[in-house]
């Protein structure tokens, strides 16, 4: 594996569909840290991740399959 993509939903409620979520940025570093705007504050980021691979088949990278959902409001 070489980093980890993240994606996150945000909203007033926890996110239930990582297929739903947004990408936010690829990991290769721990730790690390998800900047926010002050406007995000008191919303609920809920985050799913998902290994990624430097190359596969015809050089493509692959994705591994989603983590659990882990939510948090935002402070």
């Amino acid at each position: 594996m070489v980093s980890l993509s993240l994606y996150v939903q945000l909203g007033v409620t926890a996110g239930i569909d990582p297929d739903a979520a947004g990408f936010k940025c690829d990991f290769n570093k721990t730790p690390f840290q998800v900047p926010w705007l002050a406007a995000d504050r008191g919303k609920h980021a809920t985050y799913w991740a998902r290994w990624k691979t430097r190359s596969g088949p015809a050089g493509v990278p692959q994705l591994g399959p989603w983590s659990a959902g882990m939510d948090t409001i935002i402070i």
